[in-house]
């Protein structure tokens, strides 16, 4: 029954998100093309679309909250791809770089940025299309591995696999992971402005959800099914095949890598449009482009567990910069009479609710409630459940202390040991190096002592 329980809720909650962000992903869409129409100045290079839309839609108020919005939504998750990123790439240092030139997760950060700091010199995502279907080929790959690993071990760890009561408070912190998972509508408009046939962004969309959703659905429920709440905050760590848990680290690795080019570019083409910085490579794009990504680099280094908040900024700002905010542009650009828009007035709310179609007005009304009270009651509790956070202390504090040994970790609602399995990768080298063929799992005892076996039994 708990199983049932869980699952349905899981997968309810799965399509009900992804099909509300369709919705209004499809919304920028056509906001995004309307504008084109009535300002043909858009269909020239644009470096901040999204602010473009609030201000031309809702006014420059509107303008100025978008921009901020956008700027420390996508910093955050900059640092959260990038740290874990180098968790991963730490885990490949730890197990087959020879000791002599093993480098701490610390310094993997930095070094990992410095590798990727070229691909953020190019200028928008027309420039670097390759890298987009790279990372969707990559998230295919990864998908298909982790489920030939959980398939495989089916028949031993189903059978023994619990299924503990379904917990309110745990449901509603899963929400803003869920959001965080299918975001993505800040970089919405850099992308569709940067298409041959913008008007064909509404059929991108809705193919690139379908894609996700047939890739997180499969995953997410049979690794539930097979697992049950053995299965810690990143599934990998539970397959027990360990070429496919290699495999699925990297290519997962290679994705995040490059989601940080495509999620870094508005920020850096918004902060060159704010300085005046010349639209050519030249001196003040790699200065301007340097000083973001080096900033990335110090946030990630201060919080080296930074994923401990990812609940908390997906209940947040990922509500409103992917549900409250598109919905609004929508309702407000379609509302404006062509005299308005004309002399750049903004229509007011009564004139948006008599010039909206009623049931378009019912359905938008009825998002903006569910979003702004959920995402309310989500990100309270999300900062509730941060105070049973263990942090780790900034990486520059080394220096002071001689620990450079900074793991990659945090907490979450599921129990104490949730930070050793985002850190499985450096927990389990020791292991790993004396034998290749070792399973990469690791258990954390009552005394904190790390114990590994080179077969292990599926399920603890």
């Amino acid at each position: 029954m708990e199983e049932a329980r869980g699952l349905h809720m899981g997968v309810i909650l799965m399509i009900s998100i992804s099909l509300v962000f369709l919705y209004t992903g499809w919304q920028l869409g056509v906001v995004w093309n309307i504008m084109q129409e009535r300002w043909p100045e858009y269909h020239d290079h644009c470096r901040k679309p999204f602010p473009e839309i609030a201000k031309r839609s809702m006014g420059p108020k509107a303008k100025k909250f978008t921009s901020l919005l956008v700027n420390v939504t996508l910093f955050g998750i900059c640092v959260v791809y990038l740290l874990l990123s180098a968790n991963i790439a730490h885990y490949f240092v730890d197990n087959f770089v020879p000791e002599p030139f093993r480098i701490s997760y610390c310094w993997t950060i930095v070094v990992l940025a410095v590798l990727l700091a070229p691909f953020t010199y190019l200028k928008s995502p027309a420039d670097f299309w390759p890298v987009i279907v790279l990372a969707m080929v990559t998230t295919t790959l990864a998908v298909v591995a982790i489920v030939s690993g959980v398939l495989r071990d089916a028949p031993v760890c189903h059978s023994a696999a619990h299924f503990p009561a379904v917990e309110t408070n745990k449901v509603i912190i899963s929400i803003g992971t869920f959001l965080f998972a299918f975001s993505g509508h800040y970089v919405f408009p850099t992308i569709q402005h940067d298409m041959r046939e913008p008007k064909k962004f509404s059929w991108s969309v809705s193919l690139g959800f379908l894609m996700v959703v047939l890739l997180y659905m499969p995953l997410s429920t049979i690794s539930f099914w097979v697992y049950g709440s053995s299965m810690k905050s990143s599934v990998i760590y539970s397959v027990q095949t360990y070429w496919l848990q290699c495999f699925a680290n990297f290519m997962i690795a290679v994705h995040c890598i490059l989601t940080l080019v495509i999620v870094v570019n508005p920020v850096n083409q918004e902060l060159e449009h704010f300085f005046k910085v010349a639209h050519h490579f030249g001196k003040g794009r790699f200065a301007l482009r340097t000083a973001v990504l080096t900033a990335v680099v110090f946030v990630g280094l201060t919080v080296p567990d930074f994923l401990p908040v990812m609940g908390v900024v997906g209940s947040s700002t990922i509500p409103l910069g992917c549900v409250v905010l598109p919905s609004l542009f929508y309702l407000w650009i379609n509302a404006a009479e062509e005299y308005e828009w004309q002399k750049n007035k903004i229509p007011s709310v009564m004139d948006v609710i008599r010039r909206t179609k009623k049931t378009t007005l019912a359905l938008n009304l009825f998002l903006l409630l569910v979003a702004v009270g959920g995402g309310t009651i989500a990100t309270y509790i999300n900062l509730t459940d941060l105070k049973d956070t263990n942090f780790k202390p900034p990486c520059y504090m080394s220096v002071f202390t001689g620990d450079n040994n900074v793991t990659f970790g945090g907490g979450d609602a599921g129990g104490a040991d949730t930070a050793s399995h985002r850190t499985a990768a450096a927990s389990s080298a020791t292991s790993a190096r004396s034998s290749r063929r070792a399973v990469a799992r690791t258990t954390r005892t009552e005394d904190d002592d790390v114990t590994k076996d080179d077969e292990i039994s599926p399920l603890r």
